[in-house]
């Protein structure tokens, strides 16, 4: 996409997310036309990172669903007009209800008719987002008008998603939200769809029953580790989806029997192989380590599968079909 965010001297790259929607709404869309906007207005936006993976397809109505919900009775469970829904992740906390509101919003508003527990129930979203075209257009302005404040106040990791949190509560439009459409964050104890993999047996974990329940997706944000299994899309090669690019070497498919507790990150790029990297950098406990065990099985098999569809359909005899390990090759 086009370079979407705070400008030369003070760029962010989160910020491709509001503008880059608000782009998209408004010159594909054609949510800034009134009679464009009517036409399209009652369809679905699902808005995903793009580190993510769908295991299954996401969907707009949950009431066929096996789905975690943050609330026993949740407001809703089809999305529609004034009732958006999205993702509870592990890692976002309510920092965004002690920042400058009368700055963020141009003195314009305040959260007084969130504060106390309805800000984290019902609106301390995270990705994925999903609302209709004309809920999420609304959304779109707002918080690209928003997100450029907060960062002023909170120059750092989340500012963007701030700015989405704090835009929906001056349009009063709390979401209804869900602990498994993704996991991502294998340490947190009561978030995310983390049950359905817990309730797997160990040796499940890398290849899961057909019908068993699993959350709708992968967010890949943070590393995974386990032994010398490791998967961060930091460390993948640039040029990855190719014809002349190796794949990661898969996880052993025993990986969760064995119940590691410890963990090794591998060397840096361009290292040598002079450089010992016996030392264990993490370690485990066992409920984690599942968890671990299935992100690195999901996610490398994933990605593998992507690089190979690529090669069968581009590559021909041309088509490099081995493997590497980021622990041995100096070129990750």
């Amino acid at each position: 996409t086009k370079r979407l965010g705070l400008g030369e001297k003070r760029h962010y790259k989160y910020m491709n997310k509001p503008y880059g929607l608000k782009d998209w709404m408004e010159n594909v869309l054609g949510m800034n036309n009134a009679t464009r906007a009517a036409q399209v207005e009652d369809g679905i936006v699902m808005l995903l990172d793009p580190d993510m993976i769908l295991l299954r397809p996401m969907v707009h109505d949950f009431r066929q669903e096996e789905t975690i919900f943050v609330q026993n009775k949740p407001r809703t469970k089809v999305v529609k007009h004034g009732y958006p829904m999205a993702q509870q992740d592990g890692y976002l906390d309510n920092r965004w209800m002690y920042l400058n509101i009368s700055h963020i919003t141009a003195g314009k508003g305040n959260i007084n008719h969130v504060a106390g527990s309805d800000g984290p129930i019902l609106y301390n979203s995270g990705p994925p987002y999903l609302a209709t075209v004309r809920d999420m257009y609304r959304i779109a302005v707002l918080w690209s008008e928003y997100a450029p404040r907060v960062y002023d106040v909170f120059p750092k990791l989340f500012a963007e998603m701030f700015g989405f949190i704090i835009a929906t509560t001056q349009l009063d439009l709390p979401h209804t939200l869900i602990k498994s459409l993704v996991v991502s964050t294998t340490g947190t104890r009561s978030r995310e769809g983390w049950k359905y993999i817990d309730a797997l047996s160990n040796d499940e974990i890398c290849s899961p029953p057909p019908d068993a329940p699993l959350p709708i997706g992968l967010h890949y944000c943070k590393r995974y580790l386990l032994d010398r299994s490791f998967f961060s899309k930091y460390r993948l090669k640039k040029n990855y989806i190719s014809c002349e690019s190796p794949m990661l070497e898969p996880p052993p498919a025993d990986l969760a029997t064995r119940e590691h507790t410890k963990a090794y990150v591998p060397p840096p790029h361009g290292h040598n192989m002079e450089i010992k990297w016996d030392a264990p950098n993490r370690t485990f406990e066992l409920w984690q380590s599942k968890r671990e065990s299935f992100m690195l099985c999901a996610l490398i098999s994933k990605v593998n599968e992507a690089a190979m569809h690529f090669k069968k359909s581009n590559c021909g005899e041309d088509a490099n079909m081995t493997f590497y390990s980021l622990f041995t090759d100096p070129n990750h």
